[in-house]
């Protein structure tokens, strides 16, 4: 159902729970209920894959009526990740300058080839699935072995409590992400533990920092349901969305002006984080709705105004993006949205009341 941008600028194909090949199999707008005892299982039994670095697929049974398995070792993924992961600072170098750092970016594939020079549009969909669903499918279809092009997924983040608490009470958490892959992992390596310390030491009065853990590598090793399933790979960006209902005076029109420019930087580091580690397929969400209170409408404004138009940052820079969105209110909204974006181009703050 996707589709390339046109010369009138891209289309966003929209579509609700779709099968995925089996992968999906709920109804429109509904996921598996996890409930608390549930998510209590489901993190026991992810720590101890964690330690002991095997994930045991079941199979259906064999003729002779036994309960088969298939093993999948992650231990080398697994140790590897105190190596890769990667803090990134607000005033790191390579993140607050990507502006320039793309601009060259830009120039040396325009001089000596690049795949920022031979690619086409970016194809947009938004769905009604949650991360792992848009995740898998990202993976599944990313094209054949040799594709050299990995696949990134934005966690909206705690900044205090790794994993959000790692007790998954909603399809769409932080903590359903961590208790399905080796995340956790990451988040206790000693480079991610310069960004929960950053945050805990820090007055931010919930504006947060632009800093960021960058996890590649990851295995993705559940579905949305908490089965088992063959591990995949995916490189993930975790970062914290300003938190509106931490602040104050969130309704003056200069503080949400400055909110709306501080949240358009951030989003736009994670695009330049993604980019430079050679994610070109990406799984994105509404960063910041929910918790942190921030507009549906907002945010997709800032991913069209960042992603969209021909003078935008980050236009025809990415292969595909997927704006992954389980709540079928949310999803209309955040679509609605974005699709109005491409009539043109708004200005970079609306003082519309959302």
């Amino acid at each position: 159902m996707s589709q390339n941008q046109s010369d009138d600028g891209p289309t966003v194909p929209t579509h609700q729970a779709p099968s995925d090949g089996g992968h999906q199999s709920s109804t429109p707008g509904s996921f598996p209920v996890m409930t608390l005892s549930m998510g209590q299982e489901i993190a026991a039994d992810t720590l101890k894959i964690l330690i002991d670095g095997i994930v045991r697929v079941p199979l259906a049974p064999g003729s002779d009526g036994r309960p088969r398995s298939q093993d999948y070792q992650i231990g080398r993924s697994v140790w590897a990740l105190e190596r890769n992961t990667q803090f990134l600072d607000a005033d790191q170098s390579g993140v607050e300058n990507w502006r320039h750092a793309l601009a060259d970016l830009k120039r040396k594939h325009a001089i000596y080839g690049g795949f920022l020079e031979r690619r086409s549009n970016t194809k947009f969909e938004c769905n009604t699935r949650t991360t792992l669903a848009a995740a898998r499918h990202m993976h599944d279809t990313s094209g054949p072995p040799l594709h050299s092009a990995r696949v990134g997924v934005l966690n909206c983040g705690n900044p205090i409590e790794r994993g959000g608490g790692f007790l998954p009470e909603q399809v769409r958490s932080e903590a359903s992400l961590v208790s399905s892959s080796t995340l956790y992992e990451s988040m206790f390596s000693e480079q991610a533990d310069k960004f929960y310390a950053r945050h805990r030491n820090a007055m931010t009065y919930g504006v947060y920092t632009h800093a960021m853990i960058y996890s590649p590598g990851i295995l993705i090793f559940r579905d949305d349901a908490g089965q088992l399933i063959e591990p995949y790979s995916v490189d993930i960006v975790t970062c914290a969305a300003i938190n509106l209902a931490e602040m104050q005076a969130v309704d003056d029109e200069v503080v949400k002006k400055l909110v709306y420019e501080e949240m358009t930087e951030r989003m736009a580091r994670i695009l330049w984080v993604f980019l430079s580690r050679g994610c070109r397929d990406l799984v994105l969400n509404p960063f910041g709705i929910g918790a942190c209170q921030h507009s549906v409408t907002t945010i997709a404004k800032i991913w069209a105004e960042l992603l969209v138009f021909s003078n935008s940052p980050f236009f025809a820079t990415f292969d595909r993006i997927e704006f992954a969105l389980p709540d079928v209110a949310e999803f209309s909204e955040f679509c609605a949205a974005f699709e109005a974006m491409l009539t043109g181009p708004l200005s970079m703050y609306s003082p519309r009341q959302e």
